[in-house]
């Protein structure tokens, strides 16, 4: 719970013994959290786009784990009902992972389908990702999943949803599914033990 004063990102932060960010210019505020060598980065933004001479612009609140990548492997994951805003074609195909129940629920696109398999392919994961309600999850090149292009090497594991999750708990099993996800990208190689700035 939160007052007028406290971000629910400051409050979280306390909860998971992370580092709170205070917002600046039009950066939300933010909750860092450290799991192994990776950074757990929280927040909430608003993503602006133009059609047809209107403006129109989206609030979110993403996690993201910046890591290194030894094989460029990307994939996008989300419901069936959900419309990707950002789903971008990049030598992707549609992917079943060979999970009946899962696979009728989920659209997941990727440049390698043996990776991704190998990846969604736990019950133990798909039960993790079924208990969110509303989710995108993807590996992204582009910081932020909107902002500048990584340098090579470099991705971001992503999880967003529409409009700002207020719910601790909810947080909390985001976070439970980010790093069961990266441990798992490390088991089968396509994640490297890297710090990076």
């Amino acid at each position: 719970m939160t007052d007028n004063t406290t971000s629910l990102w400051e409050v979280f932060t306390r909860e998971m013994n992370g580092e709170y960010i205070k917002r600046y210019y039009w950066h939300s505020d933010k909750a860092v959290v450290d799991y192994k060598d990776y950074k757990i980065i929280f927040d909430n933004y608003t993503h602006h786009t133009t059609a047809g001479g209107n403006a129109y612009k989206q609030g979110y609140t993403r996690v993201r784990i910046p890591y290194a990548s030894s094989d460029n492997f990307r994939f996008d994951l989300y419901r069936q009902k959900f419309f990707s805003t950002v789903a971008k074609i990049f030598g992707a195909q549609d992917v079943v992972i060979g999970s009946p129940e899962f696979d009728k629920k989920y659209i997941i696109k990727a440049n390698d389908a043996f990776t991704v398999k190998a990846l969604l392919g736990s019950g133990a994961i798909q039960k993790k990702i079924e208990a969110i309600p509303t989710i995108n999850l993807q590996i992204s090149d582009r910081k932020g999943i909107w902002g500048r292009k990584l340098p090579t090497g470099q991705m971001e594991l992503c999880f967003f949803t529409e409009g700002e999750i207020s719910n601790i708990p909810h947080l909390k099993d985001i976070h439970s599914l980010m790093t069961t996800l990266i441990d798992r990208l490390e088991e089968i190689g396509s994640a490297e033990k890297q710090k990076l700035g």
